[in-house]
């Protein structure tokens, strides 16, 4: 049986992310990364990534976790099939 080659999945190509292929990379200014590194991890990035996602798995935040968010409840076609794929989220460390 013959592997498939495995190449990295665009945010964009996630059914739940289509809307961020609206936005043209080169709009995404050195301004706009800056003010996203800011944003707090537990009071505004985890909460809007779980508007996103419809999982309500709660992650602990402490020095032992491994993510803040993990879920299969990822939507990914490719070659219009589904795949299997999960999301994780990882802030600073």
């Amino acid at each position: 049986m013959e592997q498939e080659k495995l190449i990295p999945v665009r945010l964009e190509d996630l059914e739940e992310f289509t809307v961020a292929g609206r936005i043209p990379r080169h709009a995404i200014t050195q301004d706009i990364l800056a003010g996203i590194r800011q944003l707090d991890e537990k009071t505004e990035i985890e909460p809007l990534l779980r508007e996103i996602f419809p999982d309500p798995t709660n992650t602990p935040h402490t020095s032992t976790e491994v993510v803040d968010i993990l879920t299969t409840h990822v939507t990914y076609l490719h070659s219009g099939q589904p795949c299997l794929a999960a999301f994780v989220n990882k802030g600073k460390s």
